[in-house]
């Protein structure tokens, strides 16, 4: 039987805090949210490193002290040293893993000829899904000199926002 993963990110009191939870667990994080004062915004960006458009994103959020978390599709990346990754995290963003290859990990459920429900083949594995996360983690740490994992939180964006629970 596959587990369904629950991926939540809450953003409380300027922290981002992420969970692979149950409903019950979400549930309570969540009535957190309802004792924050201020309304805020977190700004997050995926697919990246692009080596000419990252730069100057980062140039404005900088100027402007604004936080934001960088998903990051490794497949753009080759786990040498990387500049663009050590200047986001050097200015207090936060980098976070998007995947490898930039494909779907997904519970989604189809009709089989025989009307019975299964899993999509189309999509990755359980265990597809765990190595791309693996070899994800595995580059941004080389290509931080380790900096990624002593980071305070460690998140992960499912491609396509697919794959944090059933589609049908």
């Amino acid at each position: 039987m596959k587990y369904i993963l629950c991926f939540a990110i809450i953003l409380i009191s300027k922290q981002v805090y992420a969970a692979n939870c149950s409903n019950k667990e979400v549930k309570k994080l969540v009535k957190k949210i309802g004792k924050c004062n201020k309304k805020k915004v977190h700004l997050t960006f995926d697919d990246g490193p692009d080596p000419k458009v990252t730069p100057l994103l980062l140039n404005e959020l900088n100027k402007r002290d604004v936080k934001t978390t960088f998903y990051i599709s490794t497949a753009r990346i080759d786990g040498k040293p990387n500049k663009i990754l050590k200047s986001m995290l050097n200015s207090g963003h936060i980098i976070a893993s998007h995947g490898h290859h930039h494909v779907p990990h997904d519970l989604r459920l189809v009709r089989n000829k025989n009307g019975k429900m299964v899993c999509d083949e189309r999509i990755l594995s359980e265990q597809q899904s765990q190595k791309e996360m693996e070899l994800s983690t595995k580059l941004l740490n080389s290509a931080t000199n380790g900096a990624y994992e002593k980071q305070k939180y460690s998140l992960f964006r499912f491609p396509y926002g697919r794959g944090a629970m059933p589609s049908a």
